[in-house]
């Protein structure tokens, strides 16, 4: 419409429609717009509306105007965001924030989570079967980016008949120990980690489906669990080959 006003001069709203192919409705709302942006103006001649554009040089006086007002906003987001990230952190530590990640890029999701999350410790519950030991298997230094800043890296695992342990960067083994709980009396297939403040189940079987929960009261009673089962399982030496 501002193209069809820039090019025919000052004419009348039918007429500008016309050459802009639009309808007499569209045409007002667009008109209506113009007028609000400054960029139309609209007066009378012998009984008739009519309707006239203004220059271009009012679209860069617009986007100067714009480029201000977001200019502003930035400035007023910077200095309540601090306050807003504290309201949203108190707030969350009373309600669990739960996540779902599926399939290889899943995996990868996770990955890149536990990586960003800070905590002391990682305590691990695992089924060890070949399944898991692929899905663990991964470059060394993607290993390392996770396990690296903690202080304390336990594993449980309940393994099958020929499962290996997957390798873990040598970096890392001076802080990790590893437990295995043999003859249960019960199946199960999965995973459990536990976090400070975040906690995940996870399952390979029959797909990959992970359920990450963001608590520090559930991570809490998954470590109380996770000590019992530890004080019940068998340190072995591990073969990390």
């Amino acid at each position: 419409m501002y193209l069809a006003l820039l090019g025919l001069g000052p004419t009348s709203v039918q007429e500008a429609a016309t050459h802009a192919d639009i309808n007499r409705t569209t045409a007002y709302l667009a008109i209506e717009s113009l007028k609000e942006h400054g960029l139309v103006s609209s007066y009378e001649e012998e009984g008739r509306a009519m309707l006239a554009a203004e220059g271009p040089g009012r679209l860069a006086e617009l986007i100067d105007t714009e480029v201000r007002m977001a200019q502003e906003k930035q400035r007023l987001a910077a200095s309540v965001i601090p306050e807003l990230q504290a309201m949203y952190r108190a707030e969350h530590r009373q309600k669990p924030v739960v996540r779902y990640f599926e399939g290889e890029e899943g995996v990868r999701d996770l990955r890149e989570l536990l990586a960003k999350t800070r905590t002391k410790g990682f305590d691990t519950f695992a089924r060890l079967h070949t399944e898991l030991q692929t899905v663990a298997e991964t470059d060394e230094a993607e290993r390392l980016r996770i396990v690296s800043p903690l202080a304390r890296y336990r594993i449980i695992y309940v393994p099958d008949a020929g499962a290996k342990v997957p390798r873990f960067p040598e970096a890392a083994r001076g802080r990790m120990e590893i437990r295995f709980a043999k003859n249960i009396p019960f199946d199960f297939d999965g995973e459990v980690g536990i976090l400070d403040h975040v906690s995940y189940v996870a399952s390979t079987r029959p797909g990959i489906q992970i359920c990450v929960i963001e608590s520090e009261q559930l991570s809490n009673l998954l470590r109380a669990q996770f000590e019992l089962a530890w004080s019940c399982a068998l340190p072995e030496r591990i073969d990390f080959s």
